[in-house]
């Protein structure tokens, strides 16, 4: 598994944040809703999060900046189901994120630039 504060990965997660960006945009939502929202209106449908994570629009180190510890707990049974080895890659990319110098940091920076920017572009839109 690839250093978490690599030109690489810091590159990947730049990607990811613009993604995550637009997608809201595009849906209208906040960036807090992104973490459980769900594009098909059915009960316990799994958040769009982990399926844009298995497409690789995202990617573990931003899943764990965006702090969804409870929606995973949500949809324990189901995860592995999407990608089978969820919870072996979420292990060791957590330790991985957490003990990094720069993209822990930057991904939260990035995250919190987004949130503003959703906010002030929905006020703008009322």
């Amino acid at each position: 598994m690839q250093n978490p504060d690599s030109d690489e990965c810091i590159s990947t997660l730049k990607e990811c944040l613009k993604f995550i960006y637009d997608y809201c945009e595009e849906v209208k939502i906040p960036l807090a809703q992104y973490k459980n929202y769900s594009n098909v209106d059915t009960p316990n449908s799994i958040p769009i999060i982990f399926t844009h994570l298995k497409n690789h629009k995202i990617n573990f180190y931003l899943v764990h900046a965006l702090g969804v510890d409870s929606v995973i707990k949500e949809c324990s049974g189901t995860l592995t189901w999407i990608i089978p080895e969820f919870y072996d890659l979420y292990a060791q990319t957590r330790a991985k994120f957490l003990s990094s110098k720069e993209l822990k940091h930057k991904a939260k920076k990035g995250l919190k630039i987004i949130e503003q920017k959703l906010l002030k572009f929905s006020s703008q839109a009322l």
